[in-house]
């Protein structure tokens, strides 16, 4: 990527003529995008200072999820909540159709609206995922995604590290103040998710 980017910037010299860049070599260039992309990068503390994250977050609230599809003119909308214990997580969605992903003692299961429970192993990783995001949990989010500042105030952007979850997401972002707001996922697809919490009425 720093090459690339320090390619663009030497070529957009030379195409313009500008004596400007006449005493810069490609190594000091690469050098500046380096030190200029450092800048931008948190470390998992910096993110969590930067949404100001406390150690005590809630354990549950309601969701609205909305998930927009390039091919559809509005976007399918579903509500629910979350709740998560020491052994378990339990995402319950509740409309347009009951479901639910649950993992309990280490596994993850999907439950459909008549209560029958599947085992779903690989789930297991991304459902892990879903929850480190909601409770801002940047030390185990630190080993799938990198983080920087986003241009969105109070909000950090993730870029994926891991090749599978590159293929499902190509960036995420987490909102808030004090506790996650709203996570967003942009897909590798062009597609993107939107999902916000309400604590308030959920306490």
């Amino acid at each position: 990527m720093i090459m690339r980017l320090a390619l663009i910037v030497v070529t957009a010299g030379l195409l313009s003529g500008a004596p400007a860049f006449a005493s810069d070599t490609p190594a000091t260039l690469i050098a500046s995008t380096a030190a200029a992309i450092k800048e931008s990068t948190l470390t998992a503390a910096q993110a969590q200072q930067l949404l100001n994250l406390t150690d005590e977050l809630p354990n549950k609230a309601r969701f609205n999820q909305r998930k927009y599809f390039k091919i559809l003119p509005t976007p399918f909308e579903s509500t629910g909540h979350y709740q998560y214990k020491a052994n378990q997580f339990l995402w319950q969605t509740l409309t347009p159709i009951k479901s639910a992903f649950v993992i309990e003692q280490g596994t993850a299961f999907i439950v459909d609206a008549t209560g029958n429970k599947v085992e779903q192993p690989q789930a297991q990783y991304f459902v892990q995922l879903l929850q480190a995001m909601i409770t801002g949990d940047f030390n185990r989010l630190g080993q799938a995604f990198s983080f920087s500042a986003s241009a969105q105030v109070n909000c950090v952007d993730m870029s994926p590290l891991d090749h599978n979850i590159e293929q499902l997401f190509s960036a995420v972002t987490l909102c808030g103040q004090q506790r996650i707001t709203q996570v967003s996922l942009f897909e590798a697809t062009g597609n993107r998710t939107e999902i916000d919490f309400d604590y308030a009425s959920d306490q």
